[in-house]
């Protein structure tokens, strides 16, 4: 029983420090000193977790986090109750809200109690090991992306088409200028034919996010192509769009279009369904058999749900791979996908490039794709 207590105690100060650490770095003051602003939280979650050893104040810690995780929810629920009965509706900018107050209910708290019991009776190798992995994790979740390449191949190409596929930047008021910069940049040296961009790009108030510029900087031959993903949804998606317009990308809203030799399509999230605006609308796009036909969708799981089969190569995120392990294994139940390229779908599921919630990655490396696509002949 005493693992038990261990176990959920860690959980509970790696989420509490994470959520914290991700609400300190939401301005772009911090930018640039970022990593030591990790360093010095895995400091604290390494004097944090050595009240392990004392199992009877870690039983204390665990029943405060309880009563506040159900005090904190209540809230939550309640104010999602206010805004269903107010506007008939869950999901808009008020649910990104309403999480918001939800997480400061709770894990502020939680922080102010954890420091408040620390022991500075260290063990050297426990603090060192402590440290060295909520600093990697972090640390993981802000770094610039590497390149990962694959080769797929196309007989209906008559060229070789370089792609350059990215999702779930999640931009929004943290890590938004430098990092979204060097993403462009780390782009734009792979000299790729076109820029996929497989939704939440945008993560927050569209008027907070003062980054979008560096749209304008990706190079390629054929241009930037976008479509939503779900959290485009949450933070007013007709304000999205229309801001997004001025930048020199496609936005494939329900759209195709036409190259020589080949297309790409892109398909509204499938949360436009439930929100009853951008929906999406395979129907409305347009294919040509006699060419390499590309789809761009957000969530995977919408090759399961619709007729894909007029599709060559299908690029989707939405799955960080999970982001944290063990979560990837209900991400993999929810979707039926995690991550990679699945030859039954002939679907590519990116790890994404950002993270969302915690400032944490475990497991579950991001990534940009870049997928070069060849020609048979």
């Amino acid at each position: 029983m005493n693992i038990v207590f261990s176990i959920l105690y860690f959980l509970a100060i790696f989420f509490t420090n994470a959520n914290i650490l991700l609400r300190v770095i939401k301005l772009n003051t911090f930018n640039k000193i970022r990593k030591l602003i990790v360093a010095l939280f895995s400091l604290i979650f390494a004097l944090e977790i050595n009240i392990l050893s004392d199992i009877n104040l870690v039983k204390e810690l665990l029943f405060y986090t309880l009563i506040l995780l159900i005090f904190s929810t209540l809230v939550f629920l309640i104010l999602m109750s206010f805004q269903y009965l107010k506007n008939k509706q869950i999901y808009s900018i008020d649910f990104a809200k309403n999480i918001d107050i939800w997480e400061i209910v709770i894990f502020i708290p939680l922080f102010c109690i954890f420091l408040s019991k620390i022991s500075f009776e260290l063990s050297i190798v426990y603090t060192f090991l402590a440290f060295f992995f909520f600093y990697k994790v972090c640390k993981n979740a802000i770094k610039t992306p590497k390149i990962k390449n694959i080769t797929l191949s196309n007989n209906k190409l008559k060229n070789n088409l370089k792609i350059a596929l990215i999702a779930d930047i999640h931009l929004k008021r943290n890590l938004n200028d430098d990092f979204f910069k060097k993403i462009v940049d780390r782009i734009n040296e792979q000299k790729p034919d076109l820029v996929a961009i497989s939704g939440d790009l945008i993560d927050g108030s569209i008027k907070d996010i003062k980054c979008l510029h560096y749209l304008n900087d990706l190079s390629s031959t054929y241009g930037t192509f976008y479509v939503l993903g779900n959290h485009e949804y949450y933070h007013g998606v007709a304000s999205i769009v229309e801001e997004l317009k001025k930048y020199n990308i496609n936005i494939l809203d329900n759209k195709s279009i036409e190259f020589n030799d080949f297309v790409i399509s892109g398909v509204n999230d499938l949360m436009g369904n439930k929100l009853n605006t951008f929906k999406p609308d395979i129907n409305a796009l347009k294919p040509n058999s006699l060419k390499a036909n590309i789809l761009l969708t957000h969530q995977p799981k919408f090759v399961k749900l619709h007729d894909v089969s007029s599709y060559d190569l299908i690029l989707a995120g939405h799955t960080h791979a999970g982001q944290i392990f063990p979560f990837s294994l209900a991400v993999k139940l929810e979707q039926g996908f995690l991550y990679g390229y699945y030859e039954k779908y002939k679907i590519y599921v990116t790890s994404g490039a950002g993270f969302w919630g915690v400032v944490a990655r475990l497991i579950a490396k991001s990534e940009i794709v870049m997928i070069n696509l060849t020609s048979k002949e």
